[in-house]
């Protein structure tokens, strides 16, 4: 049996995406235990989860079932940034994952962490995730800096790409949108953002991916919008259709950008933290050159402005390339487990 934790923001279909594609990966491998801790129903609904997996509240329920089922327990850290900048708060839990880790391995299990990020270098942190690096069978990280952290780390590229829940053909829809996503919790001068939606030449709408965003769509006041819809399950689509009628998809959050490229655009970054997350993801995938440092970024309005084929030929080639990456790494996971 594989255990692994799928709780996450339940307001964020990034975090969704990401941890169901994890549940397509281990379910043809073995029974899953997914810990959902209080997820509400539509984030339950929103996974998909296939039929051999069983949703429980805790790593005790996981372990239980394990007994139950009379089975070996190997355990999978689920994707996603995880900061390592935070104060002796996180201390126990770090080291209690470090603990379990060995625990799983002693019993004859595998440990396995897939597509983590990482944010910050606290030294407690880093030193108790260094030993879980170790400890592992399998480090995949999504983020190449942490390889030079962590040594045994390899890179592949956000698992949100392998997912086939986007379509790339927008049938008889012309791209004739710059579709916008931007994060509540940053700033977005109003002038410049709609410098770049005015150099674009295109009718712009607001995506709201992540529900407390709806925020920032009434303060810009793009126009047409793309609203929180009530549910995971019914935003998705909604979403999916925004990004395949889209020629650009501008954003501060990386799975707007990875979602636009899944559906066909042209994904523009646009850095508001100081933390660089966007240029750590997308410069290995080739597509460095469209991360832009800041709303004020000179190269902006020219990019979008500017020939439209050789970018979506080189987008095109980053995501086929990315996928290609992932089916590997995909490989690598299963005969892991399987070992």
């Amino acid at each position: 049996m594989i255990i692994i934790s799928v709780q996450a923001q339940y307001d964020n279909l990034g975090d969704v995406i990401i941890r169901a594609e994890m549940l397509q990966w281990l379910a043809p491998i073995a029974h899953v235990a997914a810990i959902v801790g209080e997820a509400p129903d539509d984030y339950l609904e929103a996974l998909q989860a296939p039929p051999n997996v069983t949703f429980v509240r805790s790593l005790g329920d996981a372990l239980r079932l394990a007994r139950e089922l009379g089975e070996r327990a190997s355990l999978v850290f689920s994707p996603g940034e995880q900061h390592l900048d935070l104060g002796v708060r996180e201390w126990p839990r770090a080291a209690a994952n470090l603990a379990l880790a060995h625990a799983i391995k002693l019993r004859g299990g595998r440990v396995l962490k897939i597509g983590r990020g990482y944010r910050g270098e606290q030294t407690v942190l880093k030193q108790l995730e260094a030993g879980l690096v170790r400890a592992s069978h399998l480090t995949l990280v999504r983020d190449q800096a942490a390889t030079h952290m962590f040594p045994r780390a390899q890179w592949i590229p956000d698992v949100a790409l392998a997912s086939d829940r986007f379509g790339r053909d927008n049938g008889d829809h012309p791209r004739g949108l710059v579709s916008v996503s931007l994060r509540v919790d940053r700033a977005h001068p109003r002038e410049l953002v709609q410098r770049t939606v005015d150099a674009a030449g295109l009718d712009p709408r607001f995506v709201v991916q992540v529900r407390r965003d709806d925020a920032v769509a009434d303060s810009l006041d793009l126009g047409s919008s793309t609203t929180w819809s009530g549910s995971l399950v019914t935003q998705l689509p909604l979403v999916a259709d925004a990004y395949t009628r889209s020629r650009y998809v501008v954003s501060d959050r990386l799975h707007s950008l990875l979602f636009g490229l899944l559906c066909g655009a042209i994904p523009i970054g646009i850095e508001t933290g100081n933390f660089g997350k966007l240029e750590r993801q997308l410069y290995p995938l080739g597509l460095g050159g469209q991360v832009m440092r800041g709303w004020s970024d000179d190269r902006l309005p020219a990019l979008i402005a500017g020939p439209y084929e050789p970018m979506q030929a080189i987008s095109t080639g980053a995501l086929e390339q990315a996928r290609l990456r992932l089916l590997e790494a995909r490989r690598r996971v299963v005969h892991v487990l399987e070992s």
